[in-house]
Order: C-alpha cells, then sequence, then structure tokens
C-alpha cells in the first residue's frame, strides 16, 4: 500500500471500499482462471447428469437422516438465524455486507433450513440453477438449487456444497409462469459453454 494523506475519515472510508472493490475483482478473475461455472440458461455439459448422482451421493453419505445440512455462518446470517452466529464473526460477516435475506426480514419468516429429505427433492437437473467444477474437469464442487414449492410467495436458492453444506441462500420474488433460468447478458463471460 503506498503512503496516503487522508484528509478525513471519509476520504479513509473511500479509499478502503475503493481497494475492497478492487481486490474482490481480481479475486473474481483468479477464481474464473481456477473454476468453470455452468448456468442452466446457457446449458449443461452431456456429463452433468452422471456427476449430479456422484455428487448426490457423496451429500447422503455425508447427510445425518435427521438434522438439517451443516450451514455456514454466511447462511445463518442470510437465514434469518443470526443467534447461531458467534458475535465477533457476525460483526464480521455483518461489516463484510452479509445481511439477512430482505423478503424474509420484511415477511418476518425465515429461509428454511436444507435436510437430505429437501436435497433429494430439488436435486434434479432441473432444479440446477448453476454448478461449478474445478477448471477443465468433470468433479462438480457445489451447486445452486432453486426450490419453487416451500414457499408460497418466494423461489428460495441454496448454494449446497459436496460436504453437505449450505454456504449461501436468498429468495426472488415468484414469476406468474414459474421459474426459468435467465441470465444478464452482462455476466454470460462468466459462465462457461457446455
Amino acid at each position: 500500500m503506498p503512503d496516503e494523506v487522508f484528509h478525513s475519515m471519509e476520504e479513509l472510508e473511500q479509499y478502503f471500499i475503493q481497494a475492497s472493490r478492487t481486490e474482490r475483482k481480481e479475486n473474481r478473475k483468479q477464481r474464473l482462471q481456477e473454476t468453470d461455472v455452468y448456468h442452466a440458461a446457457i446449458g449443461f455439459p452431456e456429463w452433468f447428469p452422471d456427476e449430479l448422482n456422484a455428487f448426490n451421493e457423496q451429500i447422503r453419505s455425508m447427510a445425518s437422516a435427521k438434522k438439517p445440512f451443516k450451514a455456514s455462518n454466511t447462511f445463518k446470517i442470510q437465514g434469518g438465524y443470526p443467534h447461531e452466529v458467534e458475535v465477533v464473526e457476525k460483526e464480521r460477516l455483518l461489516s463484510l455486507g452479509v445481511r439477512a435475506d430482505r423478503n424474509m426480514v420484511r415477511s418476518g419468516r425465515v429461509i428454511p433450513k436444507m435436510d437430505i429429505h429437501r436435497h433429494i427433492t430439488l436435486s434434479k437437473v432441473s432444479g440446477v440453477v448453476c454448478f461449478s467444477t474445478p477448471k477443465d474437469s468433470r468433479y462438480v464442487r457445489d451447486l445452486v438449487l432453486v426450490d419453487e414449492v416451500s414457499d408460497a410467495d418466494f423461489d428460495i436458492f441454496y448454494v449446497v456444497s459436496r460436504k453437505a453444506r449450505v454456504v449461501s441462500a436468498w429468495t426472488v420474488q415468484k414469476k406468474k409462469n414459474g421459474f426459468s433460468p435467465v441470465l444478464d447478458p452482462s455476466k454470460i463471460g462468466l459462465y462457461r459453454q457446455p
């Protein structure tokens, strides 16, 4: 970091915000060099159904039949379970911009925790929005599932890792015609073509 002189706390804050944005962009570029990401709006490769089965088998072997999946602290805050996060970690995540899902806060509800039964129901090729693999491989590392039935007002999206862990979650207002994967044209470059 070069020597900088700041004349106010606002200047210092702006400097750190800009540095944080720059670092996030660099981290995103680095991840794209190490990871392939596929999206349903573009299409999945022909090998995906077989690898999804292997992914699901590993989840079944790691998950408890009665308990919810392990959950990251990010999910706990987003899903409405902040009381399950240690105070120091909660403050750190809040400072990084992790917040409770706006739709759930407004409606006074929580995002349901994922368990093996819900995962089995959702984890079909038609329920996967996107997934990632290590660069040039067929190993499904994690995937985004959409739950269209648990809530009458919102579609719920879960990021599930191969270790039977919910990494993140969010909700989107239901559409009249049901969910269909759409991709912002400016983000097509982030996803690999099948």
